[in-house]
């Protein structure tokens, strides 16, 4: 699936070297899109749950078509991680973890590039009124820790004074689950999942795992109680997010989410044909 494949790389490039300060957006799960900052969209990431693909009605084409699109994606940011991380393994320990520094800025411009060319080819492939529904569903699953996306804010028109408070709300969350991912990120090395041979290789999702491994580990599974520690503060950030807004931002808030929407707490699926 395309957020485990770049969430994993995000992490594997950290993890290939010395323990650096990474945002969440480079961990597994839900958490790609929900606990970057800001939240960003990730329409792709949406239509490999099949609740999703049945709430907008998917017809055959379009699931061959963003199947075919899941599938080539991965390796376009794994050939560019690999560039990004090459001659890594030359370097000491303190000059990796000083390149790593000023990758990490690089490396998260590359990935919101990459994923808002995605959103574009899923949009070309989508029929206006199902993009209409996405975007309701998207702004759904992101939740009031969105209103802190510039875009999202100009669409629900929030006064600046309102965006101020929401983006330090924004960044408090941030910066108390910081600690929760470089635990998780030690966590993984203590537990024997040691960098790969090379970075380039970890970047290609091949050479980061325990002796003996085949493929990557469930880097999913293995953060989920860390995701259970960061649920009740992601809870808590939102409603002050929502505490914010006027009564007229909060109208608009809700009209741009559409008909409300529960989401099934299961993993993705591809967007494959019927039968």
């Amino acid at each position: 699936m395309i957020r485990n494949h770049l969430t994993y790389i995000l992490a594997m490039a950290a993890l290939a070297v010395t323990p650096i300060a990474v945002t969440a957006q480079g961990f597994p799960g839900g958490f790609g899109s929900q606990f970057s900052a800001p939240p960003t969209a990730n329409p792709m990431s949406l239509l490999m749950r099949q609740e999703v693909q049945s709430e907008i009605h998917l017809d055959l084409r379009q699931r061959a078509a963003l199947q075919e699109l899941q599938g080539t994606a991965p390796q376009q940011i794994r050939e560019q991680m690999q560039q990004n991380l090459q001659g890594l393994q030359n370097l000491t320990p303190e000059q990796r973890q000083a390149k790593m520094q000023e990758l990490t800025a690089t490396i998260r411009a590359q990935v919101q590039q990459f994923q808002g060319e995605l959103t574009k080819k899923v949009e070309e492939i989508l029929r206006p009124n199902q993009v209409t529904r996405l975007h309701e569903l998207d702004l759904q699953f992101r939740g009031p820790l969105a209103l802190a996306d510039q875009r999202v804010a100009d669409e629900v028109k929030i006064s600046s004074e309102h965006r101020i408070a929401i983006v330090r709300i924004n960044g408090d969350f941030q910066s108390k689950i910081q600690d929760f991912v470089q635990d998780f990120m030690a966590d993984m090395r203590v537990r024997g999942f040691g960098p790969a041979a090379t970075p380039g290789a970890a970047a290609g999702g091949q050479g980061f795992r325990r002796p003996n491994q085949t493929g990557p580990p469930d880097v999913e599974a293995l953060f989920a109680p860390v995701q259970k520690k960061i649920e009740p503060i992601k809870k808590d950030a939102e409603e002050k997010a929502v505490a914010v807004l006027d009564e007229d931002e909060k109208k608009r808030w809700a009209a741009a989410q559409g008909e409300p929407f529960t989401f099934r707490k299961t993993t993705t699926t591809r967007p494959r044909g019927r039968g």
